[in-house]
């Protein structure tokens, strides 16, 4: 009973198996507008932020009572395995590194509970924020908003206002940071002679308004049956209001503000500059919740965008200077692309060889539902619509046709055998005596991505998601191959040859005949040795003259350009110098716009205020490269501009760099104890990074501040005139930066990198509207304000009688001090440097190599190798275990199939071997040895195993007829030889649109379609002419070794 139905299998149901196969691709459809679209698989980064600023402190001081607690308190968290910080003057950054594959969520919870243990014992008024860290924390999609006829306060009010509320409606968006602009203050300006002359004094200013400008709830009164909230309120809400406060009421007069001060609307001085494309302007920068679709996302802004432009008054102007979504987009479709161009000439080839417009059509027909069924798979494994998901199906398209391909040949090459027999008949047939070999081709295929499971790290992430595709296009494939597509040939039917009725020996003669070149060729096993040797030696060639990186370049179209003017240069000289990049930096032909921030950066952390970025964004059809004109710009903007230090990147690569460690592949770490030395070694090792060619953008990573003014008070003096060291202090301020009214003493302002995480904080003593304002007492704006002015001011004595500064201290200048960085609780000092037309592997090596000639390091102090170069070897090492695991996987497959050692050892070598093609497609081809190609590398292993079971299967189908050792193997030969042509033929010209990189997104599966071609290339004589030879050798050798236990 069991094997008449499985004989009549495909004929009982194929109508069931039609019908699921019209449901997979409605099914297909459906999964297919549900699926997420990114760039890349959504990665939860294994890292979390802590920034904490008090004040003013110095280095030294902040290291001691703020940066080291908070080391301490983050180590005690499960999972931490690196924790680095930073500390300048007030401010400190700790990056916390754990394990991957961990909740970052929960961990970011179990650290703020640890800093909140210590976080009493922090000087007051610390201000502290985490973030985990992750893509969905920066920007998809940003506008400028410009004007040329609004000030820049009524610039950002709008963006604040207008923009905000409205971009914050769009669904799965997480925060609209907006920046740029001033903000309003009322800034009190003081007269000093006027107050002098009535005995008050600035800290009888301070102690006026902090009893004024507050509501406050006394309770509740009933009356009536009515029940009332009684409240107090004295708020502050204008100008005259301001200008009326009471300063001193002795009985005798009322001393108002308007007496003693004037009383001004000011911009708030803020050292932040944004630029776009030459004009003052906002920048609006959209951050999307993570597992958000990019392009719906995208689309919703867009429209959001025309809404807030039918809003904004007019004078008014909303641009986008970056669309992530373009790039996703135009990447996306591009792999798209390749897919159609691959299966294109893939069934050209098919339909070339077959010669059967039946069975071209059958093939056809299988591989739209096979996409659909795979598409179906991942998105019940919930991936993500990407350019690696893509990729692997593109990389997979010929792997599909040649599963396909196999069927309809042995089902025709049935019919030739067998003419006048039914189709059912010869289907069941076909199949039965394929099976086998079917399901041990396509595990050998599919358990080599089994080990990619093994993978850690970034890489690991995005391939384990290209390995866990194509095993699921594999699994596809085999069964829409073995159910569906006989089915369809049932449908299709097969037209009778009039020659198909010769003799089936004449047949297997003529077939013989045809590949006599190859049996003379694989009965001489020099020749099979000559290959053989001629492959290792090219293998081994090339793989010590193949360059080598870690993740594929890509050409995003946009350029990251991190800049800083010398340590101490005012904002405005920084803008000055700026200006005259900008003019380079337009006059280049592929660029189209740009923005730039100073004292802000693409990084969650605090920035100096002559430090900054710009995002270039380059033209569509440019006639350069994204590296070309990174190259062109970085020789033109250091002539142009040289006391400037520039340095070059792409967006996404440096956001993914920066999540990991740094955005630069080389990252050179300095450990010691004494931070004066670390100093010195950093400088030699500057110097030795500076005569290797190809290594350019070479930062140290010290960061020293501008110089500092140092007021030393004479404290006897002041004591004498009953001054208190508090009250000279804020005396000062309120010369010098000012002293905010009605607020704490201890409060610290956010900085700019903490206020863009809070969504529009705003901190202020009037409200103004929606916005809060500032009231600041100061006596001399910033712009007229100097050193030596600063000397001559006077000082209030509490009897509001006055002294100059210089009577009570004397000023001291100071150099500025040097952020201080350290790792695992270390010193040290990292040198981060880019490349240009040169590898990462070799770049490194060459390093290490001039360290040791030219560097000597004292004892205590070492040198370690983090950035692109830590993560490439940590990846190799995983992919030579992940080689040898899939290696071991498919030769358990061969020993299940075939039962014997000797057979199994002979296509494992075969497949082996054709790695040494692998290696010389890619020296030909100049691509590096990276994570892709070395992916390509471990897939031929299971491609040549796969094509080598269908041969060594049709040996011993031919000798079950009755054939000898040679014969049969000469017959497999000359069966195989067409599928094997075909299918290395349409899979080489299937992978051929990704090899050669055409469009966007494409760079990333590049490396291993070019690995994988040149694996194909070289299984071609391995499987027609080394594979046959073995097989000769061990079967006949059986063959004696049975003969010789007869003949006992």
């Amino acid at each position: 009973m069991n094997i008449t139905q499985k004989k009549c299998f495909h004929q009982l149901y194929s109508k069931p198996i039609l019908f699921a196969g019209l449901l997979i691709l409605f099914a297909e459809i459906y999964s297919y507008t549900q699926m997420q679209t990114n760039l890349f698989p959504e990665v939860l980064f294994p890292r979390i932020t802590v920034i904490a600023d008090a004040g003013q402190q110095p280095v030294d001081r902040m290291m001691i009572t703020v940066t080291k607690p908070l080391e301490s308190a983050v180590k005690k968290v499960q999972g931490v395995t690196v924790v680095k910080s930073s500390t300048s003057r007030g401010s400190c950054v700790v990056e916390v590194y754990f394990n991957w594959g961990l909740d970052i969520y929960a961990l970011k919870t179990q650290l703020e509970n640890r800093i909140n243990e210590v976080k009493g014992f922090l000087p007051a008024g610390t201000v502290i924020s985490t973030e985990a860290m992750n893509q969905s924390l920066f920007p998809v999609y940003g506008y400028t908003l410009e004007s040329k006829t609004h000030s820049r306060i009524a610039l950002r009010d709008a963006g604040n206002l207008i923009a905000r509320p409205v971009f914050s409606q769009v669904k799965g968006i997480s925060n609209v940071v907006v920046r740029g602009g001033k903000a309003k203050e009322f800034v009190v300006l003081p007269d000093p002679a006027k107050m002098s002359s009535l005995g008050i004094t600035p800290s009888q200013i301070k102690s006026a308004f902090e009893q004024t400008n507050f509501v406050q709830g006394n309770g509740n009164i009933a009356d009536y049956n009515r029940l009332y909230l009684t409240l107090t309120d004295t708020r502050i809400n204008d100008l005259q209001e301001l200008e009326n406060t009471i300063i001193r009421n002795d009985g005798t007069r009322i001393v108002r503000l308007k007496d003693i001060a004037h009383v001004e609307i000011q911009e708030q001085q803020e050292f932040l500059k944004i630029n776009a494309d030459g004009n003052d302007a906002v920048l609006i920068d959209l951050v999307k919740q993570p597992g958000v679709n990019l392009i719906d996302f995208a689309t919703d802004v867009e429209a959001k965008a025309d809404e807030i432009r039918g809003l904004l008054p007019a004078g008014y102007e909303l641009k986008p200077y970056y669309n992530q979504s373009a790039f996703v987009g135009d990447s996306i479709h591009s792999v798209m692309k390749t897919i159609y161009e691959g299966l294109f000439l893939a069934i050209v080839v098919m339909v070339l060889f077959l010669r059967s417009w039946r069975a071209s059509l059958v093939v056809m027909l299988t591989i739209p539902v096979t996409l659909a069924f795979s598409i179906l798979l991942a998105y019940q494994a919930g991936i993500t619509i990407n350019i690696m998901s893509l990729g692997a199906i593109a990389a997979s398209v010929g792997l599909i046709i040649d599963d396909a391909i196999v069927i309809i040949e042995q089902i025709y090459r049935e019919h030739e055998e067998s003419p006048g027999t039914d189709r059912f008949t010869v289907v069941r047939h076909a199949i039965s005596n394929l099976f086998p070999a079917m399901v041990a081709s396509s595990l050998a295929t599919i358990v080599i991505h089994f080990p990619f499971r093994l993978m850690s790290g970034l890489a690991g992430s995005f391939f384990k998601e290209l390995s866990d595709t194509m095993l699921l296009t594999m699994a596809a494939s085999f069964l829409v191959t073995w159910l569906l597509l006989p089915v369809l040939h049932l449908i299709t039917g097969y037209q009778e040859k009039t020659s198909s009725t010769t003799l089936l020996d004449n047949r297997e003669e003529k077939a013989i005949h045809k590949v006599q070149l190859l049996t003379w060729l694989y009965r001489k096993p020099w020749i099979a040795t000559g290959i053989v040797l001629l492959l290792a030696v090219g293998g081994w060639s090339a793989s010590i003259r193949l360059s080598s990186g870690f993740l594929p370049d890509l050409d995003e179209g946009t350029i990251v350009l991190d800049y800083h003017s010398p340590a101490g240069t005012d904002i405005e000289e920084t803008d000055r110098l700026c200006r005259q990049m900008e003019r380079i930096i337009l006059y280049h032909p592929d660029v189209d716009t740009y923005s730039r921030r100073t004292a802000l950066g693409m990084s969650f952390k605090t920035r100096p205020s002559n430090f900054g970025d710009y995002l270039i964004q380059l033209k569509k059809d440019r006639k350069k490269t994204t590296p070309e004109v990174i190259s062109d710009l970085r020789h033109s903007l250091s002539q142009a501009v040289p006391v400037v230090t520039i340095d070059f990147g792409q967006r996404i690569s440096d956001l993914l760099g920066d999540l990991m460690s740094t955005p630069k592949p080389i990252e050179i770490k300095i450990f010691g104890n004494d931070y004066t030395t670390l100093q010195q070694i950093a400088a030699q090792a500057e110097s030795v990074m500076k005569t290797i060619p190809g290594i350019v953008d070479i930062d140290n990573g010290l960061v020293p501040a501008g110089a500092s003014l140092v007021f030393i008070p004479n404290q006897e003096r002041l004591s004498q005139f009953g001054i208190p060291l508090t009250d000279f202090q804020e005396q000062l301020s309120a010369y010098i930066g000012g002293v905010p009214l009605c607020l704490s003493s201890d409060m610290i302002e956010p900085n700019p990198a903490q206020a863009a995480m809070t969504g529009g904080l705003q901190i202020g003593s009037i409200q103004d509207g929606e916005q809060m304002r500032r009231i600041l007492l100061r006596f001399t704006d910033f712009a007229d304000n100097s050193p030596e002015k600063l000397e001559k001011q006077l000082i209030f004595l509490p009897d509001g009688s006055t002294r100059p500064l210089s009577f009570f201290c004397r000023v001291e200048v100071i150099p500025g001090e040097i952020e201080e960085r350290r790792e695992d609780l270390k010193s040290n000092i990292t040198l981060t440097a880019r490349l240009e037309n040169y590898d990462l592997g070799s770049a490194v090596r060459n390093l290490k190599q001039a360290f040791n000639q030219q560097l000597s390091l004292p004892s205590g102090y070492s040198i370690s190798y983090g950035g692109a170069y830590s993560e490439q070897q940590q990846s190799f090492r995983e992919l030579l275990l992940i080689l040898c695991l899939a290696t071991l996987s498919v030769f358990c497959v061969l020993m299940f199939l075939f039962r014997e050692w000797m057979i199994s050892f002979a296509v494992l070598f075969v497949s082996l071997s054709g790695t040494c093609g692998c290696l010389m497609a890619l020296w030909i081809t100049g691509i590096p040895l990276n994570v892709s190609s070395y992916t390509g590398i471990i897939m031929i292993v299971g491609i040549i195993a796969e094509n080598s079971i269908f041969t060594v299967h049709q040996y011993r189908m031919n000798r079950k007829n009755g054939g000898n050792v040679p014969e049969s193997v000469d017959y497999a030969i000359a069966l195989r030889i067409r599928p094997k042509l075909m299918t290395a033929i349409g899979a080489i010209l299937a992978l051929m649109p990704l090899a050669l990189g055409f469009g966007m997104g494409t760079q990333m599966q590049q490396p291993l379609a070019v690995a994988v071609i040149g694996g194909f290339i070289a299984a071609l004589p391995l499987l027609l002419v080394i594979l046959p030879c073995l097989m000769m050798f061990i079967y006949k050798k059986q063959d004696q070794n049975q003969s010789n236990q007869v003949n006992l």
